[in-house]
């Protein structure tokens, strides 16, 4: 049986990792003041939009999910001919109509598959799963990450959803936006108001960083610190502990950064966690953040993914 993965362009990986893993994107609409673009998830896309700054705080940007009728086009075109078997594994359902949408068009996909693979050649039937992750971004890398581990373990299918659902327990995501005022602009263009107008002008009066988690389809700010650099630091430090402490469940780290990481890796807190990773075998994926994360968090965002049992920072 030949299968593939797929995840959403929400997922923070780098590029090579897809490539190496034959892992498919589906892509997110980003408008720009009226123009359109395709977010593929791909290190150099997100750099140009960082570059040229496309989505800084004035200007009337958004994402948007695809519409059931393109993700079934790319179940057509991408998926059924070349595959039997296919394990989605989308951006939290709390934050995008992806996982809803990609559930209605793989529906139609399988229902329609037989003549598609007739033409291919395949005389087998055509099957998928499609998971919610219940997170976004890096988080959503070390879930993909999960999934490429326990495919490896050739555990069987239905030991594999199973071990990957329950994984959404396990996902901690952390991020430090540059700007909380951006947080909140985005936010109410998606009539959520989840930051108050006070809250944002105290953040930026005395230089408060709030450092977000995001679990299991929830988020809120679990630590609030003076100065960006010292709380991008407290994050970096939290995942130092749980390394020496040994509170990892998976020997993985994500660390993606919105716009060019020769300003991420030079960072103090971004070394030191480097050389405790390295001394105790974990492997740090460090990335360019997709143009939907950098939308969403703004330019200049760090955020970082850990398997845990629970969040402990604060």
């Amino acid at each position: 049986m030949k299968f593939v993965l797929i995840v959403d362009a929400a997922c923070d990986l780098p590029t090579y990792v897809f490539e190496k893993y034959n892992i498919k994107i589906l892509h997110i609409n980003i408008d720009v003041e009226g123009v359109v673009f395709k977010d593929d998830s791909k290190d150099q896309t997100a750099l140009d939009f960082y570059q040229k700054e496309l989505i800084e705080k004035n200007r009337d940007a958004q994402s948007l999910a695809p519409s059931v009728s393109e993700i079934y086009e790319f179940f057509q075109k991408e998926i059924i001919s070349k595959y039997d078997y296919a394990l989605m594994m989308t951006v939290s359902n709390a934050n995008s109509e992806i996982f809803k949408n990609a559930v209605l068009a793989s529906q139609k996909a399988i229902e329609r598959s037989k003549s598609v693979r007739i033409k291919a050649g395949k005389t087998t039937k055509f099957n998928m799963d499609i998971i919610n992750t219940g997170t976004v971004f890096a988080a959503q890398g070390l879930y993909c990450l999960k999934a490429i581990s326990l495919l490896k373990q050739k555990l069987g299918k239905k030991e594999t959803i199973k071990q990957l659902t329950h994984f959404s327990n396990n996902a901690f995501g952390y991020g430090v936006p540059k700007d909380v005022a951006y947080i909140r602009e985005r936010a109410l263009k998606k009539g959520i108001d989840s930051v108050s107008m006070f809250g944002a002008l105290m953040s930026k009066a005395f230089d408060i960083h709030p450092i977000i988690c995001v679990h299991n389809n929830t988020n809120a700010a679990v630590a609030k610190v003076r100065r960006r650099e010292t709380a991008i630091e407290k994050m970096f430090d939290y995942a130092i502990e749980c390394i020496q402490n040994k509170k990892l469940l998976l020997p993985t780290i994500v660390i993606s950064y919105a716009g060019e990481l020769d300003k991420l890796v030079l960072t103090r807190g971004f070394v030191k966690l480097s050389e405790v990773a390295k001394k105790h075998n974990i492997e740090v994926y460090r990335t360019v953040s997709n143009v939907t994360a950098g939308l969403n968090l703004g330019p200049g965002a760090v955020s970082m993914a850990l398997a845990l049992e629970k969040n402990e920072l604060s």
